[in-house]
């Protein structure tokens, strides 16, 4: 049992009585604060809270046998749930071996799918065969809302203690052609005019479906999957509700004139058996670097290593490269990510943080990323050195240079 296999559900914090979930009829949730267009597009605040930033509710979707408690709560406990945005799609995934591009063109593809595999929620069965898990999916818009753009499969697994993201488009409307680096499908285009807050069917699809196989697939490593839906850009309530006052629509932090609704599927898994998982490589341990004589850096050989000094940080998982200053007044910035200047603040995010306070406490080198610790320690094996954080299990995933000042 892993208790941290969640499905997905969708909801509110709505004080009203009745849950908003439409942009088009958004209502406000606070009651008398916001209950008005004026009150809600001046950006009145409640308890520090913008009405501008409020969006409308989340749904949650169970597939059920029957439409009664039961069903339901059943369809819950097995994880057979997706959320929206807010507009009603229809979503299915399932997992399995062997879907083929066949799998969803029979009338009763929905009954077959269950008889060769899983739905979201489910752990893929065991593997039989040499090939990669296949994942039959199809959407539908609301029929009260847009088209559909795309549908994309997010896929994690976890190397060594390190978490890992990928997202693929599988499927989408119209004639475009993936980036042939990135596999990121364009942009669709939008019929969103601001002036009038309404938008045109006129992009995407009323449905989209594929059968999608993982061209990454390693059998040794676990891993899930869930599908995500997007919709073709629509116009946020904010922009209905100021042109209906004929004012410019508003955008700034924590919200946009434009969006794109979507849903999420609950995850599928997939877990490695005992074979597989023994033929993977394994990373080295802290256990393993001191029987092989490394000793963890104490509080002054720390500081002589990094304080005043630029370090080169290779990451042996991901393959990524860093170079940090570690300034003297316990300020550090990264400088460099894989040989590029890290020159932009989005960047500089991205990678960790950016600038941050950091802090050497006996031989532990701490840096605070918005008030999250991201603590290591440093040993030194001969004339290298080595790192371990202290969230990856364990794992000496690091090696550490320092770079001529």
């Amino acid at each position: 049992f892993n208790p941290f296999k969640f499905g997905i559900v969708g909801g509110s914090d709505s004080h009203v009585t009745a849950v908003p979930y439409r942009q088009k009829n958004f209502f406000g949730v606070h009651g008398t604060a916001d209950d008005t267009i004026e009150k809600r597009m001046s950006g009145t605040e409640v308890l520090d809270l913008n009405s501008l930033w409020v969006s409308p509710a989340a749904l949650s979707a169970v597939w059920a046998e029957n439409n009664n408690r039961e069903s339901i709560f059943a369809g819950m406990k097995r994880k057979e749930a997706y959320s929206t945005s807010g507009t009603r799609i229809t979503l299915r995934f399932f997992g399995g071996w062997d879907y083929d591009s066949q799998s969803l063109d029979d009338t009763d593809w929905v009954k077959h799918a269950y008889a060769k595999g899983v739905p979201m929620g489910g752990d893929l069965p065991a593997r039989t065969t040499s090939g990669a898990p296949t994942f039959a999916i199809w959407a539908a818009r609301d029929p009260d809302a847009a088209n559909i753009d795309r549908v994309q499969v997010i896929k994690g697994w976890s190397i060594n203690g390190q978490s890992f993201e990928k997202i693929y488009d599988v499927v989408w409307a119209g004639d475009r052609k993936p980036d042939p680096e990135s596999g990121k499908v364009p942009a669709i285009g939008s019929t969103v005019d601001l002036k009038t807050g309404e938008f045109t069917n006129t992009q995407g699809s009323p449905q989209l479906k594929t059968v999608w196989t993982d061209p990454d697939f390693d059998p040794a490593i676990d891993a899930f999957y869930y599908a995500r839906v997007l919709e073709i850009p629509t116009p946020r309530w904010s922009t209905m509700q100021a042109a209906e006052l004929g004012m410019q629509p508003p955008s700034g932090k924590g919200y946009t004139a434009i969006i794109q609704e979507r849903a999420w599927s609950s995850p599928i898994w997939y877990s490695a058996d005992e074979k597989a998982r023994a033929a993977a490589p394994s990373g080295l341990r802290v256990a393993e670097l001191e029987k092989q004589g490394a000793r963890a850096l104490n509080e002054d050989e720390l500081q002589w290593l990094v304080v005043g000094h630029t370090l080169q940080v290779d990451n042996k998982v991901s393959g990524q490269r860093f170079e940090i200053l570690y300034g003297t007044e316990g300020r550090r910035v990264i400088t460099s990510v894989d040989g590029e200047p890290a020159s932009t603040a989005a960047m500089a995010e991205l990678m960790h943080g950016g600038t941050a306070n950091y802090k050497i406490e006996g031989s532990h080198l701490t840096t605070d990323l918005n008030g999250t610790p991201l603590e290591i320690m440093v040993y030194q094996l001969g004339e290298k050195y080595l790192a371990a954080k202290r969230d990856e299990y364990g794992f000496v995933n690091y090696e550490v240079t320092q770079l001529e000042k």
